[in-house]
């Protein structure tokens, strides 16, 4: 019937859970479970014997005849039990609606025992709203996925990275093999405990209650919807209150847009300021300094509130039509706000003589707080209250780095695009600044990204470097009166790719020692979507590029390794959860268009069609096989697929070696003299030939060798295109044209004739210039 069913379910059930700070492992846990026969299957002849024989589950596993006596059962030890929290992984997103749906199917009178409220009509689901009134929902899932970075959230993974512990998958079509025998159908029993186990655990080793009740009593919202991840919620609501306070009247929250109406909109302003990098390799000591949480200090630094910042002409106006629209056809269109004539309008700072507004005090008080407990934290000698503090400066530290994002966020009651754009703007130019500064001061900047810059100090000793941190820190602080930069870290060597693209190693001193650490930035190493096999060897790769020794010895041990690398793969060395590709999926995998192209929804069709379920947000894991087939995607397979196939399925170890160790090696290696994509491919054991043409275009090529141009960042890949120049009036000098914006504003401050005399002129330019180009083209000049 391709429908979910509930074969077995297993509680634990601990009492003393500090809500406060970290739970200690208590000694006895209380824990049940039950099961039934699936269709098709018998429970062993004798299995009730061995249950009451064994001592684990004389008392702990019950049998019932059928679905609807599991669910009935469950229900009574839930109205017994009586539990404050429901704990599980994607409990919110999976379990309860499998629960519900088939406790309606069975037609379960007591359902509602789920919850503390005697209902008689079912409501409808939605990740853990409406049911079970009355006791939180605390998905580990959801959690982890606000609090660790991990490449898959799946149980097995958070268990293996966090408790140390293995886990085995087992998929719905397997469990009535489990009713084969005894010891089977005992070893499901374990199985199911353990989930159980695992999802506690990870709960107490997160800390989520404790977490998320500092963050519930911050703002002041549902405790229930902070489990749910809700962050902008949170952020309103500590708003919310803090403006009701001062008798401010509060602006109606904005509907969300209905299904298959429209899309959201961009953000539709600039963001941060990234500089073009100086790619290379720098084996002298770099220098990485930071702005400490820079938005909210840009907020404080400049007093930008809704309160101080004056609205522009052109936003009152486009408030009044949004009015008027929402008004005059607010059914058919919905509740959209016009876009300024100017989206990108940026309005002036407030005066310096202003009293502080509600948002950068809101920012102090967390700010202040914060520092307040981390200085508690440091007195406390008691491990169990340091641990609270340390809960709590968490919290703060989470909510003061969040407001900025509800200025920006189309949908929050406290959207302001001005207001986010003016921050991102005084953001732009603090960087701007501070590069100056280095630079008056005869350092190398080499790099910079929103709130931090790279300086190539050109020093092999770390205290020397280190001075000159501290002198650019305090040269750059004092400029501020609540921003303030530091030192983040120093690089002992680092590999500068592209934007967002480098990899470096870290050193630091404890107790006289120096730690090497690798950091990671933007590299294949750090992104889902390549296999762990290619992220080893790009490990090992880079681990040659910064070690410091000579490029020979370089080029040398990074040819012998790929050469060993590869005879390992093809002599089947290689476990399989080594060519295993991740990638998410950003909707339902029927709502993609073109699903036969893309690997991991093929997967995820797949494997909604053996019954797993599959929702959106989940990382879908593949690996490719050898096939007829030439498209990628068709060859695409589940890793238990491949395992469980005898043989059957076998990996295609050249599109592996082609795809997925080939590009990101060459683009490490790239900046290093002596090697080529040619010489790396025959290290591989492929075909050299087809990678020749890739070193004449020196571009970011693909698995055939062509240069990848739409890859690369339009600075880089128009860095020799001529620019177009334009004058506002006869016999001026002319300007590069920088965009519509820019020019605009040049054409406003030159106080130019009418509008169609400057379109006139602007075209009249424009054809003269193409005009050129286009003869320089036929006069042969490029051969």
């Amino acid at each position: 019937t391709h429908q979910h069913e509930v074969v077995m379910v297993s509680c634990l059930t601990n009492s003393e859970v500090n809500i406060d700070g970290p739970t200690k492992r208590p000694n006895k846990l209380s824990h049940f479970s039950v099961l039934r026969q699936p269709r098709g299957a018998c429970i062993p002849l004798n299995f009730k014997q061995t249950v009451r024989k064994n001592p684990r589950y004389k008392q702990h596993l019950t049998v019932t005849v059928n679905e609807r006596g599991l669910l009935s059962f469950l229900m009574a030890k839930f109205a017994k039990l009586d539990p404050d929290v429901i704990v599980g992984h994607n409990i919110a997103g999976f379990t309860l609606d499998v629960l519900l749906t088939r406790m309606q199917s069975c037609k379960v009178g007591v359902w509602s025992k789920i919850g503390r409220m005697r209902m008689r009509k079912m409501p409808s689901y939605n990740h853990g709203r409406g049911i079970p009134v009355g006791r939180l929902v605390c998905d580990v899932n959801l959690s982890a996925r606000e609090l660790v970075r991990e490449v898959s959230y799946s149980l097995t993974a958070l268990a293996q990275n966090h408790l140390n512990q293995r886990r085995r998958d087992i998929e719905p079509l397997d469990v009535p093999k489990f009713f084969n025998s005894e010891n089977q159908l005992l070893a499901l029993a374990r199985h199911t405990e353990n989930d159980a186990w695992l999802a506690l655990n990870l709960m107490l080793k997160l800390e989520v209650l404790p977490l998320t009740k500092q963050l519930t009593n911050l703002s002041g919202n549902l405790w229930s919807n902070t489990m749910l991840g809700k962050r902008a919620e949170r952020i309103e609501y500590l708003l919310l209150h803090e403006f009701s306070r001062l008798d401010f009247m509060l602006p109606d929250k904005r509907k969300a847009f209905a299904k298959g109406t429209r899309k959201r909109s961009t953000v539709g302003y600039a963001g941060g300021l990234v500089l073009e990098p100086k790619k290379g390799l720098y084996d002298k000591f770099t220098l990485v300094l930071d702005f400490k949480s820079l938005y909210p200090s840009v907020i404080q630094e400049f007093n930008i509130c809704f309160t101080t910042v004056k609205r522009t002409a052109a936003d009152l106006l486009n408030v009044t039509l949004a009015r008027l629209k929402r008004s005059d056809h607010d059914d058919a269109l919905g509740p959209t706000a016009i876009a300024s004539p100017n989206a990108t309008e940026v309005p002036d700072i407030p005066a310096p003589d202003l009293k502080f507004g509600v948002l950068p005090k809101v920012i102090q008080q967390l700010v202040r707080r914060r520092s307040e407990v981390k200085r508690l934290m440091e007195r406390e000698r008691n491990a169990a209250k340091k641990d609270n503090f340390n809960v709590r400066q968490l919290a703060l530290k989470m909510l003061a780095n969040s407001i900025y994002g509800c200025l920006g966020f189309s949908q929050s009651r406290f959207y302001a695009k001005p207001l986010a754009a003016l921050v991102t703007h005084k953001g732009r130019e603090i960087l701007q600044d501070t590069v100056k500064m280095a630079t008056g001061l005869g350092y190398d900047v080499i790099y910079g990204d929103t709130d931090s810059i790279m300086i190539n100090t050109g020093c092999e000793d770390l205290a020397t470097t280190n001075k000159i941190g501290r002198q650019l820190v305090k040269e750059c602080n004092k400029k501020y009166k609540f921003l303030e930069i530091e030192i983040d870290s120093v690089y002992k060597t680092m590999l500068l790719l592209k934007k967002k693209k480098y990899a470096a190693l870290t050193i630091t001193q404890s107790n006289g020692n120096e730690i090497i650490n690798r950091e990671f930035k933007g590299l294949h190493m750090v992104r889902r979507d390549w296999c762990p096999l290619s992220k080893d060897i790009g490990r090992k790769v880079l681990d040659h590029i910064l070690s410091g020794e000579p490029i020979d010895t370089v080029l040398d041990n990074i040819h012998t390794d790929l050469t060993e690398a590869a005879k390992a793969i093809r002599d089947g060395e290689i476990a399989l959860d080594k060519f295993v590709i991740t990638k998410g999926l950003n909707k339902a995998p029927h709502d993609y268009p073109n699903a036969q192209s893309q690997p991991h929804v093929h997967v995820a069709k797949r494997m909604v069609a053996r019954g797993l379920h599959v929702a959106i947000g989940d990382q879908i894991p593949y690996v490719i096989c050898k096939g007829k087939d030439n498209r990628i995607s068709a060859r695409a397979r589940h890793p238990d697929v491949v395992s469980r196939s005898e043989g059957k399925l076998e990996l295609d170890i050249q599109w592996y070696l082609g795809s997925q160790v080939l590009p990101p090696i060459s683009r490490l290696c790239a900046v290093i003299d002596g090697t080529s994509t040619a010489a790396i491919a025959e290290c591989l054991g492929l075909e050299s030939s087809k990678y020749h043409a890739q070193n004449s275009y020196g571009g970011d090529g693909d698995e055939w060798g062509f240069a990848a141009a739409h890859r690369m960042e339009d600075e880089e890949r128009f860095k020799d295109a001529k620019p177009l120049l334009l004058s506002d009036r006869a016999g001026a000098t002319p300007f590069p044209f920088e965009g519509i914006l820019r020019f605009a504003d040049d054409f406003k401050s030159a106080k130019t004739t009418t509008l169609p005399g400057s379109q006139q002129l602007i075209t009249n330019q424009l054809r003269l210039q193409q005009r050129q180009h286009v003869q320089r083209y036929y006069d042969g000049w490029m051969k």
